[in-house]
């Protein structure tokens, strides 16, 4: 891991300039001329989303350059970005480590991994998120950790190991002892295990008509009252694999590590 600085504050304007193209974008679903296109569109609405200080070093210089490919949106825009000093390339830096805003917990920014993938499905408290992008099926996704126990030593290893770089505070805050919050209570769509059973799961969402017809189609699904309402989902075959197809059909699902694992495990054993 690296904690050399970066100038990010001198981007400020290119952050701007990305805010302001995911805002027109409805994901590239119609050629209009207006935000990112197909091939801009993840990217850019992730590093819309993102804060500047999650941003991979070289994520700076491929921002420039859409600078220069959507300079008449942002002209229109009145987003003068002509005189912005083009940032250096950082080959291969694309792997971040950032806090939160909460201070509670780190933003994890990498490119599409298996090995990094499987690697950071074993920090505890970390979670894949998804956001939807316009009105189709496109998201784009983001991972993060929160203080439960033992997540600050296993996210500086997996930094360590896998060569990010670390924000400023990241460090101190991962070292910090006894910081423990709950990694599921700030999601209102979720997957946990459920309470007291070690291979039942328990899915929790806002009211929702649509939603809850779905999760009835799952054999074997029941309702419970236990704290907020949820349903239970078997750890049977049939079961697993309708709750796996429901949660790729909704992926603004949080679903944790070791709750994935669990799900995959069953899975492979069907």
């Amino acid at each position: 891991m690296t904690t050399t600085p970066f100038d990010r504050e001198g981007y400020a304007l290119l952050k701007r300039a990305v805010d302001a193209l995911a805002g027109v974008c409805d994901g590239a679903e119609s050629r209009d001329d207006e935000g990112f296109d197909g091939g801009d569109s993840k990217a850019g609405h992730l590093l819309a989303f993102l804060p500047l200080s999650a941003w991979p070093p070289a994520a700076f210089h491929r921002a420039w350059k859409w600078t220069r490919k959507y300079h008449r949106q942002l002209e229109l825009m009145r987003l003068d970005c002509t005189t912005l000093p083009e940032p250096p390339l950082c080959e291969g830096e694309d792997r971040q480590v950032a806090l939160l805003p909460s201070g509670q917990g780190f933003y994890v920014t990498f490119p599409y991994d298996p090995t990094l993938i499987d690697a950071f499905r074993r920090i505890p408290g970390g979670a894949r998120h998804a956001h939807p992008i316009g009105k189709g099926k496109q998201v784009f996704h983001y991972r993060t950790v929160q203080l439960v126990a033992g997540a600050g030593d296993a996210l500086l290893a997996f930094a360590e190991q896998h060569g990010f770089r670390l924000g400023p505070g990241v460090e101190d805050l991962a070292r910090k002892p006894g910081e423990v919050a709950p990694a599921e209570v700030q999601h209102a769509y979720r997957v946990a295990f459920e309470e007291g059973q070690h291979r039942a799961f328990a899915v929790y969402f806002p009211r929702d008509a649509a939603l809850n017809q779905e999760v009835k189609a799952i054999a074997g699904k029941a309702p419970s009252y236990s704290g907020a309402f949820h349903w239970v989902i078997p750890e049977t075959p049939q079961a697993v694999r309708a709750l796996l197809t429901f949660l790729e059909r909704h992926p603004q699902f949080v679903v944790p590590s070791d709750v994935e694992n669990a799900l995959r495990a069953l899975e492979m054993a069907c």
